[in-house]
């Protein structure tokens, strides 16, 4: 069996609003044939229970010593699955290295999925925050008009003129 190092750097907390954001969970996978073989027919394979399965393109050959950063790898959360989640997950997904038929690494890495409504604070991307912003939420219409009533009390108007008026 050929000996594969393989390096992933990922986000290993992800919630919903990355996924909405088009934010990529893999930011790099990198494949090293520290054999004394070529590896032919290169392909990594990704898959897992909240992970959509994903396959590579074939690399022809990948000499010994050699690196090969593979910079397309995509680790994609399964939409469906993170917006039904109501709690945390941890979970993992495998990552397996074929040269041909034969597998020649297989490894599996943990990820932690959060539930669709829980930001993770300033750790990863914080500017997602502004992806919780549900203008078209149904408390919204009730804070809205919890505000028309208490505006009519104060000004005798319910509407919201502020910009239109300068007041």
């Amino acid at each position: 069996m050929a000996v594969i190092e393989v390096n992933i750097d990922y986000i290993k907390t992800v919630n919903y609003a990355l996924h909405h954001n088009g934010i990529a969970v893999c930011k790099s996978l990198e494949v090293k044939n520290t054999s004394g073989d070529e590896l032919r027919n290169v392909q990594v394979h990704c898959e897992g229970k909240f992970v959509k399965p994903y396959s590579s393109a074939v690399v022809p050959v990948i000499k010994p010593g050699v690196a090969m950063r593979l910079p397309d790898f995509t680790i994609a959360p399964d939409a469906e699955e993170l917006v039904s989640l109501t709690e945390r997950v941890i979970t993992d997904f495998t990552v397996k290295v074929t040269a041909g038929d034969e597998t020649v690494h297989e490894q599996q890495y943990d990820i932690e999925l959060m539930a669709y409504d829980q930001w993770m604070g300033l750790t990863e991307h914080p500017q997602t925050i502004a992806s919780f912003i549900t203008p078209n939420h149904p408390a919204v219409s009730a804070i809205l008009l919890k505000a028309s009533e208490i505006l009519l009390q104060v000004n005798g108007s319910t509407t919201f003129t502020a910009y239109q008026t300068g007041n």
